[in-house]
C-alpha cells in the first residue's frame, strides 16, 4: 500500500528541517511515493524549489504550512494587513503622479545613505502582561487556488504582527480563513494531544470552520511518549468526531541527516549538544519512509493510512495555478494605459531628439517605437511601463538619480520614456532581447539609483502602492564555511576564539577544508569535537539560515499580493518583504521592479552639485561632453582608479590592450571583462583586428551591417540573435528562443535542433553551406558562455552537495546524479549553482591543453577559455597565453592566471557538455568557462571618468564622501589623487564639516586644480554624525579659540573628543598631537566647572611626533593619512636595501628579477593552504600588481594572509605596457620601524 507524506518540513523551516525541498521530492519519488506535501513552519519559503521538482519528476505537490497558533482566549495585537481590517496602510494605488510625491512614508527617512531609524520591538500579546501566550501547532494543507490565498493571509497575519522570525496566529483568525484548506490537528505541540482538554468552544468552532476538512494528526516517531500521547488524541477525536490520519514529522530525507538536524535544533535554541536535554530529538525516526516500513509503523490503522490518499486527492492546488495581473496605473480623463503609454513615449521622443514635431522624429526610431509600442499593448504590459515612468519622473522631481539598465536598454520606448540613457536605435540593440511574443515572460528593468536616495523612493513605492499591494522580494541567506563552522563549533562546545580563528583560515565560499582547521589548531586542542566539526559544517553549507531583503527587488500586484505570497516584516524598518526570493518569481513568471542602489551615481551627483557649487557649471549626465579625446587618452593608460567598473586590476589590465577612443569601445571593454559577457573565443580574433594584425573578414556580405561595428567578430548576444535574423530568416522572437538555448535557459539538445535549419536557410539564401557551418559554429561558440561544450568524458566538475570531483560523461550517463556544481559569479567569487542539463555532444576533434602548474583539460578547438583578454577558444590560444583557472582542493576556490605550457591533439573523442543555471558557467579540471550589453554601465564608467580628468578635485571630494563604494578604501584613494598633484587637507575641527569639501587654492602644489580637498569630520573612526553636526553648528556660531572652546560649547563625548585629538583632527587649535590629546582629557575631566573660560595655563610639552608616527597615527584614528604614506618616511632605508619604489618597477622590462616592498592593498585569498592569489601592493609611488603561484602560496601563504607590508621577490611580466610581479618568493620585510597594519579589501 503507498500513502501520502503530509507533514515534511525542509531547511526552509529555518534551523529545523535538515534537508532541502528538493532533496524530499527526489527522496519521495525515489520511494514511490506519489504525493507529498511540504508544511513548513510558518512560512512557505521553500515551496516553488519544491514545486520546480516536482513538475521535473512528475510529482504531486501537497501545498501547505504549519502555523504557530496562540492559546484558546489569548489576546493578540491586530495585525497590520489592511484587507478587511484597516485603512491606515492602504496607500493611493495602484497608481501614481505628482499628487502622490507628498505622501507620508510610515517611517521617517534619515541619517546617512538615507537609512532608517531602528524601531521599538513590536508588542505582540496584549493585556497585562506582555509575554507571548502559549502555543501550539497546526498543518493546513491548500485545497484549491482560494485555499492558498487563504493560507498566504493567514501566514501573512501571523507574520506581519510579529518582528523578523516569529509569527502567531489566533484560533478565531484560523476558522476566519478556513475556505479550501484542509487541518491536521495533531503532533507534539497541539491542544488534540496535549496534556490538557481543548476547549470544547474551540473544537465547536474548529468543526464549523472546517466540515469533513479537519482531521486528527496520528504521528508515531517510536518514542516512549508517543504512547500516551496518542491515546488522548485518539480519545478526544474520537469523542469529537474527527477522523484519524496517519503522518510522520519528516525532518530529513534520510536518517543520515539526524545528527544534522541535531545541530540545527541546538543553534535554534542557543544551547550546545551537552545541555540540549529534550530540545533535540530522541531518535532518528524523522525520516522520510518508505511505503513498506510506514504501512508496517501503522499497521493497525489501515484506514489512517488510507486517509492520507484521500487528503492528497482532494488537494489539487498547484503553483502553476496562479495567474498574476500587473497593477492597473491611474490614468487621465479618456486615456487607455497603452494610448497614455503612446502619448508619454512621443513626448520624450520628442526631446530625445531634439525636434518639435512627431513627424520629425526620425523614421526609424518612429517605426522602432511603433512596434514596441504594440507589442507592449498586446502582451498588456503597459501598466508596467507606466510604473517604470513614473518611478523615473519621481526621481526626477526629487532630484535624485537613477538610470534603467539591463535588457531595458534594447528599448527604444523605455530610452523616451526617460528610464534608460541609450539610445537602442542608434546603437542597433535588439528589442526582442527585451520583450518577444514568442516568450512567454515578463519584461525586465532594472533602475539604478543613487545609494542615498534609494530609500527615499522605497518608501514612495509603499506609500504609493501599500503594503498589500507592494513588498519587497527576499534573499535568503545560507550557510558559508565561516558561518557553518562559528555555529556548529558552538553547538559542539568549542571556544569562540578558537572558532574565530579557525574561521579566519577559510573561504568565504566553498567546503569547511579540513586542513584549514587544523592550520587554525583546533585539531590539537578539540581533538574530540574535530572530525565531528568538519563533517558536519560540510553536511550544513548552502542550508537557509534566515532571510534577509533582497538588493532592490518589488513585486507589485493589482490583488494583494498576500494572495499570493505571504509578506513579513524585515528587520530594518519601514520594509516587509515576501516569502520567495528572484529565482522563486522567475521560476513562477511574476513581475518584478528592481529598485537598485548604486553608489558612482551618487557619486555623480555629489560631483555635479560641486561643479554647480564652486563653479557655476550646470552638468548632468545627459550634458557632458561625449567623446572627449582627453578622457580617452587618460583611460587608455589605465589611469582609472575610483572610475565606475573600469578601476579593478583586470579592467585596467584589459585597458592598454584595448585603447578605447569611442563610447562603443567603452562598451566592449565593460563587456570583455567580466564573467560571461561576451562570445566564447571571440577576444583574441577581435583585439587582433583591432590593431590591424588580421583582416577584418565577414562570413558572407549579408552579414557585414550586423559585424561591421565588432570587425567580423560577434561579441554581443544582440549580435547573435541578428545573425540568426539575418542570415536564417528567424523572426526576432525565434532567434531570442536561440540566444536562450544557447545559453542557461536551454534544455538538453535543443540547440541541435537549430543546425539544420539555420545551415538550410542560409542555403536557400544563396550562402555556401560552409559558411553557414561557420555561422553556426561562431552562435555556439557565443551560446558557451555557461559550460565547457564539447570536453572530453574524463573532465571533471565538482559536485557541489559533496565537494567531490565527479567525472561529466558518468554525469550525464547517470552514473552520478549532479544537482549543483561550482560556478563564478559576476564578482568573480566561486559559488554553486543548479545543473539544469546534461548531455553527449558527439564524437570531434579534441586537444589537450597543460599549463605550467600542471593543469590540463581535453576539449574541441571551438571550447572557450577564460584568457587574460577574455574568452578565447582553445584553438587561438598559444603556449604562454595564460588562462583563467581555480585554486584550491575540491571546493573552496578562487581565480587567478595560469600561463599554458603546450596544446597537442588527442584525435577524435566522445564529447559532452552541460547547463548551468544563473551565472552561465562552471568550473571543469580546475578551468572556469563563461555574457550582458553593458551600455548603460559603459555610460556612467565614462562620465565619472570625464569628472576624473577634467575635475579631479571635484571628483575625488565626491568620491571620498560617497564611501563606501568600488574598489579601494580612502588612504588608496587619497593617495591616488596626490601622487597627481592635488592637496588633500587633513581633518580639521576649525574648518571640517561632516562631509569633505572644496577649499580654493591659488598658488603653490595643485594650483592647477583650482581647489584642494579637505577632509570632513566623517572620516574620523567612531564619531557620529550627531556629534560632527554639533561641532559643525557650534563652529558656525563662533569659532573656537582653544581646546577648551571645543570642549565645553560642542558637548560631545570625551570618547569623541580623543579620537579627534589623536587623528589630528585639533591642529588647528594646538599643533602637537600629544599636546592636543593632553589638553583634551584635562579639559573633559573640567568641561563641568563653573569658570569662566581662559588659556590652559599649565601646559605640557609633549615630544613631538615623528612624520612616520603622525602618519600611523593618522591611519589609526581615520584609516588614511593626508600627511604621506606609510612607507613614505622609510624610503631612505628601502632604497638602502635595493628595494624600488612601485615608479620604478613599472618601467622595468619583461623578464627581469626584482625584490620589491610594499603594503597590500587588495588580495584574492584562497581558502585553504594552496592557490593562486593576484594581490595589488602599493607604496607613495603608485601599484604594484603581483601574481603568486599555487606552489609559492603552498610555502608562503600565512604570511600573504596576515601581512600587511610584504616583501616579494620574482620577475616582471611587461605585456602591452602593463606590468605583473611574477613571485617566487615572498617575505617580511626587516625594517627599523614596524609598520602600521593598513586594512586591505580582500574579495576572496
Amino acid at each position: 500500500m503507498s500513502y501520502a507524506s503530509l507533514w515534511c518540513k525542509s531547511g526552509y523551516s529555518f534551523l529545523e528541517g535538515a534537508s532541502h525541498p528538493e532533496e524530499l521530492v527526489e527522496e519521495a519519488h525515489r520511494l514511490g511515493i506519489r504525493s507529498i506535501a511540504i508544511a513548513d513552519r510558518d512560512g512557505v519559503y521553500g515551496m516553488v524549489r519544491a514545486h520546480v521538482k516536482a513538475c521535473d519528476l512528475g510529482m504531486h505537490l501537497i501545498c501547505g504550512a504549519q502555523f504557530t497558533v496562540a492559546s484558546s482566549g489569548s489576546e493578540l495585537a491586530a495585525s497590520p494587513i489592511t484587507v478587511g481590517l484597516h485603512d491606515h496602510e492602504r496607500g493611493r494605488g495602484p497608481g501614481w503622479g505628482v499628487d502622490t510625491d507628498d505622501l507620508t512614508s510610515a517611517i521617517a527617512v534619515t541619517g546617512r545613505r538615507g537609512r532608517t531609524k531602528r524601531s521599538k520591538p513590536r508588542q505582540v500579546a496584549m493585556g497585562a502582561s506582555p509575554d507571548l501566550p502559549a502555543t501550539s501547532s497546526l498543518v493546513l494543507l491548500a485545497m484549491d487556488r482560494a485555499g492558498w490565498a487563504n493560507l498566504t493571509r493567514l501566514l501573512t497575519i501571523g507574520r506581519r504582527r510579529c518582528d523578523k522570525g516569529a509569527a502567531i496566529v489566533t484560533w478565531p483568525e484560523v476558522c476566519a480563513r478556513a475556505g479550501g484548506l484542509i487541518a491536521l490537528w495533531g503532533g507534539d505541540a497541539s491542544m488534540l494531544a496535549g496534556d490538557h482538554d481543548p476547549d470544547p468552544r474551540l473544537l465547536s468552532d474548529l468543526r464549523t470552520a472546517f466540515g469533513d476538512r479537519l482531521y486528527a494528526l496520528l504521528a508515531r516517531h517510536r518514542r516512549a511518549a508517543d504512547v500516551p500521547r496518542e491515546l488522548r488524541l485518539r480519545e478526544r477525536a474520537r469523542a469529537a468526531g474527527i477522523p484519524l490520519v496517519a503522518c510522520t514529522e519528516v525532518l530529513y530525507h534520510s536518517r543520515s541527516r539526524r545528527p544534522l538536524q541535531d545541530v540545527l535544533a541546538c543553534i535554534r535554541h542557543q544551547v550546545t549538544l551537552a545541555t540540549a536535554g529534550r530540545k533535540i530529538h530522541d531518535n532518528d525516526e524523522h525520516d522520510l519512509r518508505s511505503p513498506h516500513s510506514f504501512e508496517r509503523l501503522f499497521h493497525d490503522e489501515p484506514g489512517a493510512v488510507e486517509r492520507t490518499l484521500e487528503i492528497a486527492a482532494r488537494c489539487t492546488f498547484s503553483l502553476g495555478e496562479l495567474r498574476y495581473r500587473y497593477p492597473s496605473e491611474r490614468l487621465p480623463s479618456g486615456h487607455t494605459s497603452a494610448d497614455y503609454l503612446r502619448e508619454l513615449t512621443y513626448t520624450g521622443a520628442l526631446g530625445r531628439y531634439g525636434v518639435a514635431s512627431t513627424e520629425a522624429i526620425p523614421a526609424d526610431v518612429r517605426r522602432q517605437l511603433d512596434a514596441e509600442l504594440a507589442l507592449i499593448e498586446e502582451l498588456d504590459y503597459p501598466g508596467y511601463f507606466l510604473t517604470m515612468h513614473e518611478l523615473v519622473s519621481y526621481c526626477g522631481r526629487r532630484n535624485i538619480i537613477c538610470q534603467g539598465r539591463g535588457s531595458a536598454a534594447n528599448s527604444a520606448v523605455c530610452y523616451c520614456l526617460g528610464i534608460t540613457a541609450v539610445d537602442p536605435v542608434r546603437m542597433g540593440f535588439l528589442f526582442e532581447r527585451f520583450l518577444s511574443r514568442e516568450r512567454a515572460e515578463p519584461p525586465d528593468i532594472d533602475l539604478d539609483i543613487e545609494h542615498e536616495r534609494r530609500e527615499e523612493v522605497i518608501q514612495h513605492v509603499y506609500a504609493v502602492y501599500g503594503r498589500d499591494h507592494a513588498a519587497m522580494v527576499c534573499n535568503v541567506v545560507r550557510y558559508r564555511p565561516r558561518s557553518a563552522v562559528r555555529d556548529v563549533g558552538k553547538v559542539l562546545g568549542i571556544p569562540e576564539t578558537a572558532l574565530d580563528r579557525a574561521a579566519k583560515h577559510l573561504s568565504m565560499y566553498g567546503l569547511v577544508e579540513e586542513d584549514a582547521l587544523k592550520r587554525a589548531g583546533l585539531q590539537d586542542h578539540h581533538a574530540s569535537s574535530f572530525d565531528l566539526l568538519a563533517k558536519l559544517s560540510n553536511e550544513i553549507l548552502e542550508l537557509p539560515r534566515h532571510i534577509s531583503i533582497h538588493p532592490g527587488g518589488f513585486l507589485l500586484g493589482h490583488e494583494p499580493v498576500h494572495d499570493i505570497v505571504p509578506i513579513e516584516n524585515a528587520a530594518m524598518p519601514g520594509r516587509t518583504v515576501i516569502q520567495w526570493d528572484k529565482d522563486d518569481l522567475e521560476d513562477l513568471g511574476l513581475f518584478k521592479v528592481d529598485l537598485l542602489a548604486l553608489g558612482a551615481l551618487h557619486q555623480l551627483h555629489l560631483a555635479f552639485d560641486l561643479l554647480e557649487k564652486h563653479r557655476g557649471i550646470e552638468l548632468s549626465m545627459a550634458t557632458i561632453p561625449a567623446e572627449d579625446s582627453a578622457t580617452y587618452d587618460m583611460i587608455c593608460t589605465a589611469d582609472t582608479v575610483g572610475t565606475f567598473q573600469i578601476e579593478s586590476r583586470a579592467q585596467m589590465s584589459m585597458l592598454p590592450r584595448l585603447l578605447p577612443r569611442t563610447f562603443y569601445d567603452l562598451v566592449v571593454e565593460v563587456s570583455l571583462v567580466r564573467p560571461g559577457p561576451i562570445s566564447g573565443g571571440m577576444v583574441h580574433p577581435y583585439l587582433r583586428r583591432r590593431k590591424g594584425l588580421e583582416p577584418v573578414i565577414y562570413p558572407h556580405p549579408c552579414l557585414e551591417p550586423v559585424l561591421a561595428k565588432t570587425l567580423g567578430v560577434p561579441l554581443f548576444q544582440e549580435q547573435v540573435m541578428r545573425l540568426a535574423v539575418v542570415a536564417a530568416d528567424y523572426t526576432p522572437g525565434e532567434a531570442d528562443q536561440l540566444r536562450r538555448d544557447m545559453a542557461a535557459w536551454r534544455r538538453s539538445g535543443r540547440i541541435e535542433k537549430h543546425r539544420e535549419r539555420l545551415i538550410s536557410r542560409m542555403e536557400a539564401k544563396g550562402i555556401d553551406r560552409t559558411f553557414g557551418e561557420r555561422v553556426f559554429e561562431q552562435i555556439r561558440g557565443f551560446g558557451e558562455y555557461g559550460f565547457p561544450e564539447c570536453v572530453v568524458g574524463s573532465t571533471r566538475v565538482i559536485d557541489a552537495d559533496t565537494g567531490k570531483w565527479v567525472a561529466i560523461e558518468d554525469v550525464v550517463t547517470g552514473r552520478h546524479p549532479l544537482r549543483t556544481t561550482l560556478t563564478c559569479n559576476s564578482d568573480r567569487v566561486i559559488e554553486p549553482r543548479h545543473v539544469i542539463a546534461a548531455r553527449a555532444s558527439g564524437r570531434k576533434k579534441v586537444f589537450r591543453m597543460r599549463t605550467i602548474s600542471g593543469c590540463e583539460i581535453e576539449a574541441t578547438a571551438s571550447h572557450p577559455f577564460l584568457a587574460e583578454t577574455g574568452w578565447v577558444q582553445l584553438g587561438d590560444l598559444r603556449a604562454g597565453d595564460r588562462v583563467t583557472i581555480t585554486f584550491p582542493g575540491a571546493h573552496a576556490r578562487v581565480t587567478s592566471w595560469d600561463e599554458i605550457h603546450s596544446i597537442e591533439p588527442r584525435g577524435e573523442q566522445d564529447t559532452y557538455d552541460l547547463e548551468i543555471e544563473g551565472n552561465h558557467n562552471f568550473v571543469a579540471n580546475d578551468f572556469v568557462v563563461h555574457n550582458s550589453h553593458a551600455a548603460s554601465f559603459a555610460l556612467i564608467a565614462y562620465a565619472t571618468s570625464w569628472m576624473r580628468k577634467h575635475y579631479l578635485a571635484e571628483f575625488t571630494c565626491s568620491l571620498l564622501d560617497a564611501q563606501p563604494m568600488g574598489f579601494y578604501s580612502a588612504a588608496t584613494i587619497v593617495g591616488d589623487a596626490q601622487r597627481h598633484g592635488l592637496e588633500i587637507r587633513p581633518i580639521d575641527v576649525t574648518c571640517s564639516e561632516w562631509d569633505c569639501t572644496l577649499e580654493p587654492i591659488s598658488e603653490g602644489a595643485g594650483v592647477e586644480y583650482g581647489f584642494a580637498v579637505r577632509m570632513g569630520l566623517r572620516w574620523t573612526r567612531g564619531l557620529q554624525l550627531s556629534e560632527g553636526q554639533r561641532i559643525v553648528t557650534a563652529r558656525r556660531e563662533r569659532q573656537f579659540g582653544n581646546v577648551e572652546e571645543l570642549v565645553r560649547r560642542t558637548g560631545i563625548s570625551g570618547r569623541a573628543h580623543t579620537q579627534l585629538a589623536e587623528a589630528g583632527a585639533l591642529g588647528g587649535l594646538t599643533e602637537q598631537r600629544r599636546d592636543a590629546l593632553w589638553q583634551v582629557r584635562g579639559w573633559i575631566a573640567r568641561q563641568h566647572d563653573e569658570v569662566a573660560f581662559g588659556s590652559d595655563a599649565d601646559d605640557v610639552a609633549f615630544a613631538k611626533l615623528s612624520k612616520l608616527d603622525e602618519i600611523f597615527w593618522d591611519y589609526a584614528a581615520s584609516d588614511h593619512s593626508t600627511r604621506g604614506h606609510p612607507l613614505q618616511p622609510l624610503r631612505a632605508e628601502l632604497r638602502a636595501n635595493r628595494w624600488p619604489d612601485a615608479r620604478s618597477i613599472s618601467r622595468g622590462r619583461d623578464g627581469q628579477h626584482v625584490e620589491y616592498v610594499g603594503v597590500v592593498i587588495c588580495r584574492q585569498q584562497p581558502g585553504t593552504a594552496s592557490g593562486v592569489v593576484f594581490m595589488t601592493l602599493e607604496d607613495e609611488t603608485g601599484f604594484v600588481n603581483l601574481v603568486v603561484w599555487p606552489q609559492v602560496f603552498a610555502d608562503y601563504g600565512h604570511v600573504i594572509r596576515t601581512t600587511s607590508v610584504l616583501g616579494v621577490t620574482g620577475k616582471l611580466q611587461v605585456q602591452e605596457g602593463f606590468v605583473h610581479v611574477i613571485a617566487d618568493r615572498v617575505w617580511v620585510p626587516k625594517l627599523s620601524r614596524p609598520v602600521i597594519e593598513v586594512a586591505s579589501r580582500d574579495f576572496h
